[in-house]
Protein backbone atom coordinates (compact mmCIF):
# COMPACT_ATOMS: atom_id res chain seq x y z
CA UNK A 1 0.00 0.00 0.00
CA UNK A 2 1.30 3.51 -0.92
CA UNK A 3 1.85 6.14 1.84
CA UNK A 4 1.31 9.47 -0.08
CA UNK A 5 2.97 12.56 1.74
CA UNK A 6 3.20 14.85 -0.93
CA UNK A 7 1.36 17.91 -0.14
CA UNK A 8 -2.43 17.45 -0.23
CA UNK A 9 -2.88 19.80 -3.44
CA UNK A 10 -0.95 17.52 -5.31
CA UNK A 11 -3.04 14.35 -3.97
CA UNK A 12 -6.22 16.59 -4.80
CA UNK A 13 -5.28 17.04 -8.40
CA UNK A 14 -4.26 13.17 -8.60
CA UNK A 15 -4.45 10.68 -6.10
CA UNK A 16 -3.01 6.83 -6.27
CA UNK A 17 -6.34 4.38 -6.21
CA UNK A 18 -5.84 2.78 -2.28
CA UNK A 19 -3.11 5.05 -0.75
CA UNK A 20 -3.16 6.84 2.47
CA UNK A 21 -2.65 10.64 2.59
CA UNK A 22 0.05 11.89 5.02
CA UNK A 23 1.64 14.92 3.97
CA UNK A 24 5.59 15.00 5.04
CA UNK A 25 4.93 17.74 7.55
CA UNK A 26 5.60 17.63 11.62
CA UNK A 27 2.72 16.08 12.60
CA UNK A 28 3.24 13.11 10.18
CA UNK A 29 3.62 10.17 12.88
CA UNK A 30 0.65 11.78 14.16
CA UNK A 31 -1.25 11.49 11.16
CA UNK A 32 -0.02 7.91 10.03
CA UNK A 33 -1.93 6.79 13.57
CA UNK A 34 -4.91 8.49 12.46
CA UNK A 35 -4.71 6.16 9.55
CA UNK A 36 -2.86 2.89 9.74
CA UNK A 37 -3.41 0.65 12.70
CA UNK A 38 -0.62 -1.48 12.95
CA UNK A 39 -2.70 -3.90 15.49
CA UNK A 40 -5.47 -4.44 13.13
CA UNK A 41 -3.27 -4.64 9.62
CA UNK A 42 -0.12 -5.66 8.45
CA UNK A 43 -0.39 -4.46 4.67
CA UNK A 44 3.50 -3.19 4.24
CA UNK A 45 3.67 0.09 3.19
CA UNK A 46 5.37 2.04 0.27
CA UNK A 47 6.74 5.32 0.94
CA UNK A 48 6.43 7.91 -1.73
CA UNK A 49 9.52 10.10 -1.30
CA UNK A 50 11.87 12.69 -2.63
CA UNK A 51 14.52 10.46 -1.78
CA UNK A 52 16.47 7.65 0.03
CA UNK A 53 16.90 10.24 2.32
CA UNK A 54 13.32 11.67 3.34
CA UNK A 55 12.32 7.71 2.81
CA UNK A 56 14.50 6.66 6.04
CA UNK A 57 13.13 9.95 7.93
CA UNK A 58 9.26 8.58 7.25
CA UNK A 59 10.53 5.18 8.23
CA UNK A 60 11.98 6.11 11.45
CA UNK A 61 8.30 8.76 12.14
CA UNK A 62 6.36 5.88 11.41
CA UNK A 63 8.38 3.86 13.99
CA UNK A 64 7.39 5.91 16.67
CA UNK A 65 4.18 4.76 16.36
CA UNK A 66 4.52 1.28 16.03
CA UNK A 67 4.33 1.25 12.45
CA UNK A 68 7.18 -0.89 11.27
CA UNK A 69 5.90 -2.97 7.99
CA UNK A 70 7.45 -0.45 5.72
CA UNK A 71 8.80 -2.73 2.60
CA UNK A 72 10.61 0.25 0.60
CA UNK A 73 9.69 3.64 -1.00
CA UNK A 74 9.33 5.36 -4.40
CA UNK A 75 10.12 8.72 -5.59
CA UNK A 76 7.14 9.01 -8.20
CA UNK A 77 3.33 8.10 -8.75
CA UNK A 78 3.84 7.77 -12.50
CA UNK A 79 1.95 4.24 -13.60
CA UNK A 80 0.20 3.63 -10.37
CA UNK A 81 -3.87 3.56 -11.11
CA UNK A 82 -5.05 7.10 -10.10
CA UNK A 83 -8.21 9.11 -9.68
CA UNK A 84 -9.07 12.63 -8.76
CA UNK A 85 -10.90 13.11 -5.23
CA UNK A 86 -14.59 14.17 -5.39
CA UNK A 87 -15.27 17.31 -4.06
CA UNK A 88 -18.21 19.76 -3.35
CA UNK A 89 -18.38 23.24 -3.47
CA UNK A 90 -20.15 24.97 0.01
CA UNK A 91 -22.68 26.83 -2.53
CA UNK A 92 -23.35 23.39 -4.11
CA UNK A 93 -23.46 21.29 -0.67
CA UNK A 94 -27.24 21.66 0.03
CA UNK A 95 -28.32 19.87 -3.56
CA UNK A 96 -25.74 17.84 -3.52
CA UNK A 97 -26.44 13.45 -2.46
CA UNK A 98 -24.93 12.79 0.38
CA UNK A 99 -25.90 10.92 3.88
CA UNK A 100 -23.46 12.15 6.19
CA UNK A 101 -22.44 15.47 6.60
CA UNK A 102 -19.00 14.52 8.96
CA UNK A 103 -16.51 17.49 10.84
CA UNK A 104 -13.58 15.99 11.86
CA UNK A 105 -12.54 18.72 14.11
CA UNK A 106 -11.82 18.39 17.63
CA UNK A 107 -15.26 18.80 19.90
CA UNK A 108 -14.21 22.08 20.96
CA UNK A 109 -14.01 23.90 17.53
CA UNK A 110 -17.06 21.84 16.33
CA UNK A 111 -19.09 23.96 19.11
CA UNK A 112 -17.31 26.94 18.58
CA UNK A 113 -18.95 26.63 14.81
CA UNK A 114 -20.20 24.07 12.07
CA UNK A 115 -21.70 23.53 9.37
CA UNK A 116 -25.37 23.35 10.12
CA UNK A 117 -26.52 19.62 10.15
CA UNK A 118 -22.61 17.98 10.67
CA UNK A 119 -21.99 14.91 12.76
CA UNK A 120 -18.27 15.63 14.79
CA UNK A 121 -15.73 12.98 14.97
CA UNK A 122 -12.26 13.10 15.47
CA UNK A 123 -10.20 12.27 12.69
CA UNK A 124 -7.99 10.54 14.81
CA UNK A 125 -11.20 8.18 15.93
CA UNK A 126 -12.64 7.87 12.62
CA UNK A 127 -11.11 4.25 11.62
CA UNK A 128 -11.56 3.15 15.16
CA UNK A 129 -15.59 4.10 15.16
CA UNK A 130 -16.65 2.89 11.59
CA UNK A 131 -19.38 0.95 13.23
CA UNK A 132 -20.41 4.26 14.40
CA UNK A 133 -19.54 5.66 10.84
CA UNK A 134 -21.55 2.98 9.01
CA UNK A 135 -24.52 3.36 11.51
CA UNK A 136 -24.40 7.14 10.65
CA UNK A 137 -24.18 7.38 6.97
CA UNK A 138 -25.58 3.48 5.75
CA UNK A 139 -23.15 2.94 3.20
CA UNK A 140 -24.11 6.41 1.19
CA UNK A 141 -21.43 9.31 0.78
CA UNK A 142 -19.95 11.26 3.46
CA UNK A 143 -18.73 14.55 2.86
CA UNK A 144 -15.60 15.49 4.87
CA UNK A 145 -14.18 19.16 6.35
CA UNK A 146 -12.31 20.12 9.04
CA UNK A 147 -11.06 23.40 9.19
CA UNK A 148 -8.45 24.10 6.27
CA UNK A 149 -8.77 20.74 5.12
CA UNK A 150 -5.37 19.00 6.11
CA UNK A 151 -7.02 16.91 8.10
CA UNK A 152 -9.94 15.77 5.90
CA UNK A 153 -8.08 14.90 3.71
CA UNK A 154 -5.86 12.55 5.64
CA UNK A 155 -8.76 11.05 6.89
CA UNK A 156 -10.34 10.96 3.39
CA UNK A 157 -7.98 8.79 2.05
CA UNK A 158 -8.33 6.60 5.01
CA UNK A 159 -12.24 5.72 4.79
CA UNK A 160 -11.86 5.62 1.15
CA UNK A 161 -9.23 2.66 1.95
CA UNK A 162 -11.67 1.34 4.33
CA UNK A 163 -14.70 0.87 1.62
CA UNK A 164 -16.73 4.50 2.25
CA UNK A 165 -17.42 7.01 -0.29
CA UNK A 166 -15.98 9.92 -0.02
CA UNK A 167 -16.33 13.58 -0.72
CA UNK A 168 -14.16 16.44 0.36
CA UNK A 169 -15.66 19.73 1.23
CA UNK A 170 -13.89 22.84 -0.83
CA UNK A 171 -12.17 24.87 1.50
CA UNK A 172 -13.31 22.77 4.47
CA UNK A 173 -15.07 24.90 7.36
CA UNK A 174 -13.29 28.03 6.57
CA UNK A 175 -14.36 27.95 2.92
CA UNK A 176 -17.90 26.88 3.72
CA UNK A 177 -17.82 30.04 6.54
CA UNK A 178 -16.33 32.48 4.30
CA UNK A 179 -19.00 31.59 1.36
CA UNK A 180 -21.95 31.34 4.11
CA UNK A 181 -20.86 35.32 5.27
CA UNK A 182 -21.15 36.56 1.60
CA UNK A 183 -24.48 35.42 0.88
Amino acid sequence: MLLDTRELADVRRRSVSGALTVPASSKRSTFAAWSYDPEREDTPLILLARDAEQAEELRDNLLRVGIDEVAGYVTTTEGLRSFTPETVAPADLAGYEHDLLLDVRGREEHALGAVPGSAQLHAGRALWELEQLEALHEGGRIVVYCQSGLRAGIISAALRRAGCEVAELEGSYAGWSQWAAAR
